[in-house]
């Protein structure tokens, strides 16, 4: 039987055809934005966990979190296994499309790895591993102590204090006091990056403090990450 111009059958292979095309379209575009939700996902929870973490347990803490964050986007996006059924019609193009999908996953696998081993050379830098080795303490930033530089976000373990008078008695205009001795600091002390913050002070002013002893610690931070980064990717390159 035929309508028009076309048979029936014509007709449904091209109902047919359509359909297909229409399924096959919205699995790619699903694929598609699974990718772009795991991007968009790993930028954010990278950054929100990694600083979160430098902030609590210094450069480990920011190498671990850092990692969830980019595995954890990883699990959460799985567009990784996801494929497009070939169909009836139009097989070649699908199964190229599959086979580019492999090959992004496992670049993605290979560049995680490479981002992997970066974020801990990043960590043993910034924790002084290229003065202290294995030794150094990772849930710091720097080494040698408040005369090296030593910091963390919270601060260890107890400051030192200034020796001064304490007034003990007062005859008429007369006041008697005792030389209070000065206190070492902890033998494991490292100060806070925050160390300049006081309660009799503006915030403005508090701001402006610590900004001005937190900007050129954290620019030798960042600035590590970027030296580790191109080193690495130099010798995966070459």
């Amino acid at each position: 039987m035929a309508t028009g111009n076309y048979t029936w059958e014509e007709v449904l292979f091209s109902l047919d055809t359509r359909q297909e095309a229409l399924d096959k379209q919205a699995q790619i575009e699903a694929i598609e934005e699974e990718q772009l939700a795991e991007d968009k996902a790993a930028g954010l929870w990278s950054l929100g966990l990694s600083l979160l973490g430098g902030a609590i347990f210094g450069p480990a803490g920011y190498f671990v979190g850092k990692q969830f964050g980019k595995y954890g986007a990883d699990i959460a996006h799985d567009w990784e296994t996801m494929t497009v059924d070939p169909g009836k019609f139009n097989v070649a193009d699908i199964k190229k499309f599959n086979k580019s999908i492999a090959k992004a996953a496992d670049d993605q696998t290979q560049g995680q790895m490479v981002n992997s081993l970066i974020d801990l050379g990043t960590m043993y830098v910034q924790a002084g591993g290229l003065k202290e080795g294995l030794g150094a303490d990772f849930t710091t930033f720097g080494t040698g102590g408040v005369e090296g530089g030593e910091w963390s976000v919270r601060g260890k373990g107890t400051p030192g204090q200034a020796g001064f008078q304490l007034p003990v008695s007062e005859v008429g205009e007369v006041t008697s006091f005792i030389d209070m001795p000065s206190v070492p600091a902890s033998e494991d002390y490292v100060p806070s990056i925050l160390e300049g913050w006081g309660k009799d002070k503006s915030l403005w002013t508090n701001i402006k403090d610590v900004s001005k002893t937190a900007r050129p610690k954290l620019t030798t931070a960042a600035g590590q990450e970027s030296l580790v980064q191109k080193l690495i990717n130099t010798l995966y390159e070459g």
